[in-house]
């Protein structure tokens, strides 16, 4: 009996019978229940206790038995020195006491050194000695030192436990000197002090630590987690500076246990300890980190727990913020926490100068980042910058070339929604939702740009300083990454397992930063040390001297092929890397991959994806036979699952496997032609032996590979790309397949089907182009081929009418009957969709889920909205059309719940093709990214009308209307920005007009946004041959009342063939709107009240709706006089009044004088030979003497002249009417007239010092003239630029270029004899050249040299007209080859600071000035390529070539 009066024998009984009974977890958790109990005082329960927890030491489960050891207090009877008791306990257990010793050494030695006094500790060292010594079988012997060399990590582990509880903290410290005391005489070493002492083993130590947190081996209770948290401050505290180098194992364990609600107030406190121990510029890598941290658990935290962070953030940012430097723009988004925001205050502060475009590069930056958590709230923080900031991104989206920061973004977005490990989720809906928010930008206006950091070993690892460098390339550029991003404190141990052997294999030791005993590194080590970042180094200092361990597990035969036995893509790549892994061959290959095993079967499948094409690549070379046939069995079997319909794959496992194929096998044809461009240039070069036999061996593999590729079945690839719509793959190989029928024999008879594949690729790929030459192969095209012609070209009827013969053959066939839906959906005919769909699915109910899409979407138009409630219940299909369905209707019943619950789905759904197809599949995937476009628009539109002001007041009426306009510019923009097609845009009005219908506000206040949506579809129809579309489109626009729909009407009667029934309409309704009076004509020339009113509103009036009408009326008149020039049918007298009236309506509209000076020059084509001669003559001569002769300089006209030139190169932006044409304006620089070259001297200072960098290429040929009044010109006026830009780069920039410029043109002017050598040296024969390597002048590329104008929608004031980091220059090399020609040029080689090649050419005794103009042309024919979305697609572009002008005749190029 208790004191209490309970039945202690009793609850032992009962809980013995209850142990029995439970599972794992609950036996654990009553082990560690009764060693509390055991810390009773009543000696009673410490017996029942001790029994209990001892029958357990016997237990067969390894769990189990470890919690008992570590509550059983042998560790105790051991320093009480008791045998007697031990002897009992070991009889139980039925083992000698010294094997209770042995297999609790590190925890009994602990307690031993942990003891009060020192005599207490030293008898029982003695005490254990003598029953290890004596009791032991064999005669083996096992010392005291022995024990305490093999498990030193884990006893100063058990000790620094004990310093995080502050009642046992100073006992744990004197034991920790014992420890070390006792150590040193062991080793017979020389006393250090603690911090030296535990730096070597703090590695260890942490891990050790790091186990206990995460239950490795027990179950921890909290109490002792939080202990083990303290202990782990104490740890560096006493560690003292060195602890640094531990930070990433640190703010890894700090980021996994701040997530845990009961640990994460002893983190934070532990946190800022840590933090306020390291150096401002040692604490830099980890801001973001960690204010990532606190603010996405702040929610979470206690009051205590946010104190704690806010100190260490205030730390952060106030007090050392000034010394974080450019890492203080680490910090993450303060303003979603109100408790914060005087610090988002003082972050607002210091970055109050920064542009828009500085706050998104940031963003975007963070965006990417290895940590998680960071990249999660930094994808936050950019959707709301999306909405923020929509007008800024709309003129980055706008024009005929999007903004290069578009295309960052949209690079970023795709990015994080391919990014693959455990918590991405969260990452990828909000990128999802951000590609919604930026829309489904034009793949032809937008560039993608996407690093490739993948290495080629092109010797299969013979080469050590290549395989040196190959492990390089892991380390930086894939493991650090994931190192410092990983929360997982298992996982970042494997990781550093992984590294540590790497570290090996490239010959670094800690001798590189200044420690260790090893010997001194080569020079090539420490340079190749040297040229890591500096983050990477920072990581990878810990590691130098770590002790990673890892023990194999045993090996598991697997099955071949591995792809059928795996359920899951992951399974799959992580089990056949780890079996390619031990197939690895060669000394070295093995050495570097033997280290990642652990890693690629933890977490994400990052790793193994990135190493799985080397290892295929090693083994296909030089690996056994058998092993390279079960890699081509494996390819060939994924493949093969790819295209089989009854396969029982899932979805996503059969595309990311293929897609996973297809990058190896790009890897291997990489190599490939490497190898075949090496062998290339070794046998056009010298013939040496080693070079013969090197070039034999690599033909040899070439020929292995290659043989291993060619079997691979070009068919089974292009169908398996096919299905994963990778048309450009599939095209490629079908086109191999067509080129060897065709070698075989010209007439195959299989030709002809390849040319049906081909013609139905292009039409996915919607390259009408392509189809069009391919149909001119086939002779008899078949139904299916007349079905893409005529669905390409928009006639959809004739398509309809070729689909119902089709069903008339087989009306059985689902695909037959899609295909006559998809007709009647474009061609706008919903009621007959509906009732056919009905019709089929009664006759054939199983087809249900593949034609749903249709069904619902039908129904949705025509408003059956039961119709379409009833379907999305009874299907679980996620079709694109059936999650907007459910989206709808929640919108439609207002439950924003649903609608958030629902939208979030939706874009998981919609998002994953985005994420198989990754950053190079934006194309490919721009279906998707469509769809994500679509649902943003659905819910902008819907929270806008639903925010609408109702009542007919006259306030409540503007704001709608504002409401409504703003929307409807909003819709425009985004609109704008897709890709021009009728394909890509009809969905988008389709999907407005039904958004606009959901609404309960009055139809007659939407009816305009309706009927212009009308109007844009028969627009985009008309422009692309879909007339029958076009048509009812139109008719839709006029029933919804479209504002001047007669423009899109007239347009479409001349586009089919009739232009005076066109122009005859478009004259009729200007009549009926007032814009023609009787006699047909505008009168805008009359001095009456009702013109000068309209004139002076035209200028001063902006209103939106007056601008819009007399935009309208402007086009209006300009569209009639063009149609009646067109028309060969009215005085040309008439026509040119008409165009004259058209350009006074607006006289600063462009368009109108454009046409007007259009119709001036055909008049003048017109004209007689002599007649045109007489004048150009005198236009000619009035050009001449208005510059030169003396008399007309005086005159007020030629005065006016230089006075508007005057204002306007104030005025103007210089970039847009200037800088175009400087190489123009330079010319004119030795002008006679001194007036004029006063202008023109300020003009071109203006433009160099706005542009320095770029206009200093244009402008250096002038200094360096052989007429001597342009050399002392350009001289003069570079002296006064450098004399108003004293203390700028300006005067730098000048005197690097005139170097550069003097040394080029000596490299130009360098003689060569005829019999000189094929090459010069820069180091030797320029050297004065080869110092100005590094400089701060731009490469002058063609595309750093060309100035971008804005587009219409964006401000002037704020673009930036020249790339931002166009390339400087960072070295040349050293070889300078002379081409063999008549004027020998010299070709050099530069490195830009972007890490690009650049080659120039050097010409002497060759004048290039009108090749150089020749090349702005051309420039220019490519804007002008670039602004048709036709030669967009069709990527027409004149390739060009940067010629500068250095002097007379000296050019490079």
């Amino acid at each position: 009996m208790s004191a209490n009066g309970i039945d202690i024998e009793e609850v032992f009984d009962r809980l013995y019978t209850l142990f029995e009974r439970v599972n794992l977890p609950r036996k654990e958790s009553m082990i560690i229940s009764v060693g509390l109990a055991g810390k009773s005082p009543q000696s009673e329960v410490i017996g029942y206790s001790l029994w209990f927890l001892i029958m357990q030491l016997g237990n067969q489960n390894p769990v189990l038995k470890g919690s008992a050891y570590m509550k059983v207090e042998t560790l105790f009877l051991f320093g009480k020195c008791d045998a007697k008791v031990l002897q009992s306990i070991a009889r139980v257990l039925e083992v000698p006491i010294s094997g209770l010793c042995l297999q609790e050494a590190p925890h009994v030695l602990a307690h031993v050194f942990q003891l009060k006094e020192s005599k207490q500790t030293q008898m029982a060292i003695e005490f254990i000695e003598r029953v290890v010594a004596t009791d032991l079988p064999g005669g083996v012997t096992v010392t005291i030192q022995d024990l305490m060399k093999s498990s030193q990590v884990q006893i100063l582990a058990e000790i620094i436990v004990e310093l995080g509880d502050q009642t046992k903290s100073e006992n744990a410290f004197e034991a920790l000197g014992r420890f070390q005391k006792a150590l040193a005489l062991t080793k017979q070493n020389p006393p250090q002090n603690l911090a030296a002492f535990l730096k070597p083993h703090t590695l260890g130590i942490f891990s050790q630590l790091s186990d206990f947190l995460q239950e490795v081996k027990v179950k921890v209770s909290v109490e002792r987690k939080q202990m083990i948290l303290r202990s782990m401050g104490a740890l560096a505290h006493h560690v003292g500076k060195a602890i640094s180098d531990y930070a990433p194992q640190y703010m890894s364990t700090f980021q996994t246990m701040v997530i845990v609600p009961e640990l994460s107030e002893v983190t934070l406190e532990i946190w800022h300890v840590f933090l306020t121990m390291l150096k401002p510029e040692e604490i830099k890598p980890y801001v973001g980190p960690t204010t990532a941290a606190f603010v996405s658990s702040w929610t979470d935290f206690n009051r205590n727990a946010r104190n704690s962070a806010l100190r260490s953030l205030e730390y952060l940012i106030l007090e050392i913020g000034q010394e974080l430097d450019e890492y203080l723009e680490d910090v993450v988004d303060l303003s979603t926490i109100t408790e914060l925001e005087h610090l988002h205050k003082r972050l607002k502060d210091i970055r109050r100068t920064w542009t828009p475009e500085d706050h998104l590069q940031r963003i975007l930056d963070h965006c990417t980042s290895d940590n998680l958590t960071v990249a999660v709230l930094s994808m936050g923080e950019l959707k709301r910058f999306l909405v923020a900031e929509s007008v800024v991104i709309r003129q980055f989206a706008s024009g005929d070339v999007f903004d290069p920061m578009v295309g960052q973004i949209m690079t970023n977005l795709i990015a994080a929604s391919s990014r693959d490990g455990d918590g991405t989720e969260a990452l990828r809906l909000l990128a999802f939702e951000c590609i919604g928010i930026l829309g489904a930008l034009d793949p032809d206006r937008l560039e993608i740009k996407v690093q490739d950091p993948s290495m080629v070993v092109m010797n299969d690892f013979t080469d050590e300083s290549e395989a040196i460098l190959f492990a390089i390339h892991l380390i930086r550029d894939l493991l650090v990454g994931v190192f410092r991003a990983t929360n997982d404190v298992v996982y970042q141990r494997y990781l550093g397992f992984t590294l540590q052997e790497l570290l090996r294999v490239c010959h670094f030791t800690p001798a590189l930063v200044g420690s260790g005993t090893g010997g001194t590194p080569s020079m090539k080590t420490r340079t190749r040390w040297n040229s890591l970042p500096k983050h990477v180094v920072e990581t990878l200092i810990s590691l130098l001297d770590s002790k990673y361990s890892f023990h194999p597990s045993p090996t598991v035969q697997t099955g071949h092929p591995v792809y059928p036995t795996q359920s899951t893509y992951r399974e799959w790549i992580q089990i056949w890397t780890c079996h390619l892994i031990d197939k690895a061959s060669g000394p070295t290959a093995r050495n570097i991959f033997a280290s990642f095993p652990p890693t690629v079967r933890n977490k994400d499948v990052v790793v193994a994806y990135h190493i799985l094409p080397h290892l295929v690549l090693n083994i296909l070379i030089s690996g056994h036979d058998d092993d390279a046939e079960a890699i081509r069995v494996e390819l060939k079997t994924v493949l093969e699952d790819q295209i089989n319909p009854d396969s029982l794959s899932a979805p996503d496992k059969k595309l990311l496997s293929t897609q996973a194929v297809f990058m190896i096998m790009d890897h291997i044809n990489k190599w490939v032609r490497l190898v075949r461009q090496n062998i290339g240039k070794k046998k056009s070069g010298s013939k040496r032996a080693r070079e013969n036999q090197i070039e034999s061996t690599l033909e040899e593999q070439l020929l292995r590979v290659d043989s291993i590729l060619s079997s691979i079945d070009q068919i089974l690839i292009a169908r398996a790309a096919f299905q994963c719509k990778a048309y450009a793959r599939s095209l490629m190989s079908f086109e191999r397949q067509v080129v060897a029928l065709q070698e075989q024999s010209p007439k195959n008879k299989d030709l002809s089907g390849y040319y049906e594949r081909l013609h139905e690729i292009y039409s996915h790929l919607d390259e009408p182009d392509g189809m069009e030459g391919v149909s001119t192969l086939v002779l008899a095209p078949s139904l299916e081929h007349q079905i893409r012609q005529h669905e390409s070209t928009g006639r959809w009827t004739s398509a309809q009418s070729c689909w119902e013969v089709r069903l008339q053959q087989s009306p059985d066939n689902v695909e037959f009957h899609i295909g006559l839906l998809r007709c009647l959906r474009n061609l706008g005919h919903y009621d007959t969709l509906r009732t056919h769909v009905k019709g089929v699915l009664i006759r054939n109910p199983d087809w249900e889920s593949a034609l749903a899409g249709f069904h619902v979407e039908s129904a949705w138009m025509v408003g059956a909205w039961n119709e379409v409630q009833e379907m999305v219940e009874r299907t679980s299909a996620h079709s694109s059309s059936i999650v907007m369905a459910r989206l709808l209707i929640a919108m439609r019943a207002n439950d924003s719940e649903q609608i958030s619950q629902t939208i979030s789905v939706a874009r998981s759904v919609l998002g994953a093709p985005i994420t198989a197809a990754g950053v190079r599949g934006y194309r490919r995937s721009y279906e998707s990214v469509l769809d994500l476009h679509l649902m943003h628009e659905l819910e902008t539109i819907h929270n806008v009308l639903m925010h609408l002001p109702p009542g007919s007041q006259a306030s409540n009426q503007r704001r709608r209307r504002q409401a409504l306009a703003s929307l409807s510019d909003i819709l425009t923009a985004r609109f704008e920005s897709t890709l021009p097609t009728f394909r890509t845009r009809e969905p988008v009005l389709s999907l407005r007009r039904t958004a606009f219908s959901l609404s309960s506000v009055p139809r007659n206040a939407l009816v305009g946004e309706q009927g212009q949506s009308w109007l844009a579809s028969a627009r985009i129809a008309r422009k692309a041959g879909h007339w029958q579309t076009a048509y009812s489109a139109m008719l839709q626009a006029t029933q919804n009342k479209a504002r001047f729909s007669f423009f899109e009407s007239s347009k479409l009667v001349k586009v089919m063939g009739e232009p005076l029934r066109a122009l005859t309409d478009l004259e009729n309704a200007m009549r009926s709107l007032g814009m023609l009076d009787s006699t047909d004509v505008v009168d805008l020339t009359e001095d009456d009240d009702e013109t000068k009113k309209m004139k002076a509103k035209a200028s001063n009036i902006y209103h939106p709706w007056f601008q819009r009408f007399v935009s309208d009326l402007e086009q209006a008149q300009v569209l009639r006089a063009r149609w009646m020039n067109e028309s060969d049918r009215f005085e040309m007298s008439a026509i040119f009044k008409t165009f004259t009236d058209a350009t006074q309506i607006r006289p600063e509209w462009e368009s109108a004088h454009f046409h007007l000076g259009q119709f001036h020059d055909e008049c003048f084509k017109n004209l007689s030979t002599s007649e045109q001669a007489k004048r150009r003559r005198n236009q000619d001569e009035s050009l001449h003497y208005l510059g030169e002769d003396q008399v007309i300089q005086k005159t007020d006209v030629y005065m006016k002249l230089n006075d508007t030139v005057s204002r306007v190169i104030s005025e103007c932006p210089a970039y847009k009417k200037w800088f175009t044409a400087f190489p123009q304006i330079v010319s004119r620089v030795g002008h006679t007239n001194d007036n004029v070259y006063v202008h023109l001297s300020r003009l071109i200072r203006e433009v160099m010092q706005e542009y320095p960098k770029q206009a200093l290429w244009l402008f250096t040929s002038v200094i360096k003239s052989t007429k001597a009044n342009r050399q002392q010109r350009g001289r003069t006026i570079l002296d006064k630029l450098k004399t108003l830009n004293v203390g700028t780069e300006i005067p730098n920039l000048i005197l690097q270029c005139e170097t550069m410029t003097n040394e080029l043109l000596n490299l130009c002017d360098y003689h060569i004899d005829d019999d000189a050598r094929k090459t010069l040296t820069m180091t030797k024969d320029f050297k004065r050249l080869a110092a100005l390597g590094k400089s701060p002048l731009i490469i002058p590329l063609q595309e750093s040299l060309t100035a971008s104008l804005p587009p219409t929608s964006s401000a002037e004031s704020t673009h930036q007209p020249f790339p931002p980091n166009a390339p400087t220059f960072e070295k040349f090399f050293d070889e300078i080859e002379i081409m063999r020609s008549l004027a020998k040029p010299r070709k050099i080689t530069i490195q830009g600071s972007d890490g690009q090649i650049y080659m120039f050419l050097g010409k002497p005794k060759d004048d290039l000035r009108k090749d150089a103009r020749l090349m702005d042309f051309n420039a220019i024919i490519n804007k002008l390529l670039k602004a048709n979305s036709e030669s967009r697609r069709r990527q027409l572009r004149k390739d060009l070539c940067t010629k500068n002008c250095l002097s007379h005749p000296l050019t490079f190029f």
